[in-house]
């Protein structure tokens, strides 16, 4: 069963770039795709499984902050549904195949200063505003 284009996100995927292995469904999104260099995955891999039932409970366990930020922290932590919901929202995956996203994903996590990164990369790049939308969409936090 074919997948959607990675790409425009509407018609079914046919084809899949030679480099990244990306999904897409004709040369327009192939060409639109290729406007970002892409690379080779680092390795093959299967798509994210849902949480083992027996692991599910470490989800709820308090993190190394929680004492000094706790109300701050409950603004920005999400619940396990959201995050079922995350893992398992097609459009967020979608986002994911793109090197991009997953590098600014991986700089954003290794910055000292993650929260103006995250609005400059917002700022900069629409298919990244596109990817924080389809996050917040996901766990229904921009409502």
């Amino acid at each position: 069963m074919a997948g959607t284009c990675s790409i425009c996100n509407v018609e079914a995927s046919k084809y899949k770039c030679s480099t990244c292995r990306i999904d897409y469904c004709s040369v327009a999104c192939y060409k639109k795709h290729k406007e970002t260099p892409c690379v080779a995955p680092a390795s093959a891999s299967k798509p994210a499984a849902p949480l083992p039932e027996d692991l599910k409970w470490q989800l709820s366990r308090k993190g190394k902050y929680d004492d000094e930020e706790e109300e701050e922290a409950s603004l920005t932590r999400l619940d396990l549904a959201q995050l079922q919901n995350l893992g398992e929202d097609a459009s967020v995956r979608s986002f994911l195949h793109a090197t991009p996203i997953r590098q600014y994903i991986q700089a954003i996590e290794q910055s000292r200063t993650p929260d103006k990164l995250l609005a400059t990369y917002r700022k900069q790049d629409d298919q990244f505003e596109a990817f924080v939308q389809a996050l917040l969409n996901a766990t229904k936090q921009n409502e």
